[in-house]
């Protein structure tokens, strides 16, 4: 029986009896996800007697987490066409933000996002795959749930087997996400809705971040930031209120809102202020405060991408359409940028990433193809430039130094 530390899970609709095990068969899927106990009885004895584990919905054991309250990954649609966000890019439900959440919340558990699309949407192949893609990137496991149509197709069930034997071939291969902003919250009470929300928009942003539970807060979160951005109407306590400061004093930037205006007390005003920010030194860094209350999110992750200066971009993307992408490095100089298209088709126009590090050579992964492809590399700005052909759902640039 595996750990639940390597379960690869799978659900099956309500009605699904043990027939429907022998899909597992030659796979990595070892655990079938329940909801319904009762009602699933001969498939559970069934999943049992064969070795493999089984969940339920309701309750996961450490380390997994089963997050109930997420998305369907998709280009959120309107009558007349993709849905718009603030941005002015069509708005995508991705759940890489609320998985960096959980992660934060609960360090070194594996997330398993229960998303289902709703059950009169016909999915395609490309459908489940940018669900398992969305997953992977952050490092969580979405427990595919499979639908009749699925269950009947031997071509499109071994495509989606071999994506979740890709991504668990890549899942503990040393790579870590690189970010120079924090998030800090609680992300709980009145400002619960802002802070998940700026998570959210940020991403959108292409502004990578790492979410910092302020419960959990320590110096040694703080590493390799540039900037944290305080989300609570309180200001710092316990070690945080040591962390920061010295956070700051050491040439970091922390933002707050306009409620922790006193946290200037004392600091001199810098030669440089912000429209709606004023700005303070304090040793090598700065303070900026607010000058009124974050009521916008969108307004505030700009506001965040602004004060941190492009300067600190670790990775854009230019021509990103519907393409999230989430950059990680690993020892000896290796780095991943990682992307996930949610048209599900390719692209009709070109792409081009730009990485802040200087590599020597690029390779290209592209989810399905069986030889990864060299990439062209110009030295820009201090960092490595990329052209990326089409690709439909997923591509990996690897870049070594």
């Amino acid at each position: 029986m595996p750990k639940p530390a390597d379960w690869v899970p799978v659900r099956f609709p309500a009605h699904a009896g043990p027939e429907w095990l022998s899909l597992l068969a030659g796979t990595l899927f070892n655990t079938v996800v329940i909801g319904d106990a009762a009602a699933a009885k001969p498939l559970i004895d069934a999943a049992r007697a064969q070795g493999f584990a089984i969940a339920s919905t309701k309750e996961t054991p450490q380390p997994v987490v089963a997050v109930p309250d997420v998305v369907w990954p998709h280009v959120r649609l309107q009558q007349r066409g993709g849905e718009a966000g603030p941005t002015g890019s069509p708005w995508l439900d991705s759940n890489g933000w609320r998985i960096q959440l959980w992660q934060a919340r609960l360090p070194g558990w594996i997330v398993w996002p229960l998303a289902e699309a709703p059950a009169d949407t016909v999915l395609r192949p490309e459908h489940y795959l940018i669900a398992i893609a969305d997953a992977a990137m952050y490092g969580a496991r979405w427990p595919l749930t499979v639908r009749e149509a699925l269950r009947i197709n031997a071509a499109d069930w071994k495509r989606l087997c071999d994506a979740v034997a890709f991504f668990e071939a890549r899942r503990n291969d040393g790579f870590r996400p690189v970010a120079k902003l924090g998030i800090c919250s609680t992300f709980q009470g009145p400002n619960q809705d802002l802070a998940e929300e700026t998570l959210n928009l940020a991403s959108r942003r292409l502004l990578p971040y790492r979410v910092i539970d302020r419960k959990k807060l320590a110096p040694d979160q703080l590493d390799g930031l540039q900037a944290v951005l305080w989300l609570e109407e309180q200001g710092p306590s316990g070690p945080a209120a040591e962390a920061l400061p010295k956070f700051v004093k050491s040439g970091g930037l922390l933002i707050v809102p306009a409620s922790l205006a006193h946290v200037s007390g004392g600091l001199k005003p810098a030669a440089r202020q912000r429209d709606g920010y004023a700005v303070f030194t304090s040793g090598a860094g700065t303070v900026a405060v607010a000058r009124k209350p974050w009521t916008d999110p969108f307004l505030l992750a700009e506001d965040a991408h602004m004060l941190l200066s492009r300067k600190h971009d670790v990775i854009r993307l230019w021509n990103a359409g519907v393409v999230t992408v989430r950059y990680s490095e690993a020892a000896a100089g290796h780095g991943r940028a990682e992307l996930v298209n949610f048209a599900g088709r390719p692209f009709g126009h070109p792409m081009s990433l730009w990485v802040a590090k200087q590599y020597r050579t690029g390779r290209l992964t592209i989810l399905g193809e069986t030889e990864p492809r060299p990439l062209a590399l110009t030295r820009r700005h201090d960092g490595t430039e990329l052209h990326l052909p089409p690709f439909d759902v997923y591509a990996a640039v690897d870049l070594e130094s």
